[in-house]
């Protein structure tokens, strides 16, 4: 939090009012953003400026998620054995599904990610042998496919959680 002098100093030279100023700090997880602006007064800054009313803000919720987050009762690691992965952004939408199915189970997610041309080349006891589970993301053509199937002939793994997404479904 800043200082109230560093408040008023920005505030002068901003053209604000001091009480204007936010403290937009770092945070572990997005999901503290709400909260920590709660504390600086902004959300009753906006309705004040905005001239409006409002009840007072339940921020539990919030709270829950980022205990969850921040000291979550289990953890498991997911590998996510695709052709991708050099460029994460690309399983986004997975990521953060499997992020948030954590969240609500209050177990952290640790996501591995996997070459499946190096499983191909390599083999997938090396990459997959510290994860509880495997999500086979989708794809478009046959590139990586021999390493997306490897995982099914891996001994000792029986009973191993797999889940694939479209493509990745086609090929289980």
């Amino acid at each position: 939090m800043l200082s109230p002098d560093i408040k008023a100093k920005i505030a002068l030279f901003c053209n604000v009012e001091k009480e204007a100023v936010i403290t937009a700090q770092n945070v572990d997880t997005v999901y503290e953003v709400p909260i920590l602006f709660h504390q600086e007064g902004l959300d009753e800054k906006l309705v004040e400026k905005l001239n409006i009313w409002t009840g007072r803000p339940n921020l539990k919720g919030w709270e829950r998620v980022v205990k969850k987050i921040k000291h979550p009762r289990f953890e498991v690691t997911i590998a996510m054995v695709g052709k991708y992965v050099g460029l994460v952004e690309s399983y986004k939408s997975l990521t953060e599904a499997l992020i948030h199915g954590g969240i609500a189970n209050d177990a952290r997610v640790n996501l591995k990610y996997v070459d499946s041309e190096q499983v191909e080349k390599e083999g997938a006891e090396h990459f997959l042998k510290e994860a509880n589970g495997i999500l086979v993301p989708g794809g478009f053509g046959t590139r990586g496919l021999k390493g997306r199937l490897k995982r099914f002939n891996m001994p000792g793994k029986s009973g191993f959680h797999t889940l694939g997404s479209v493509w990745g479904c086609s090929v289980l």
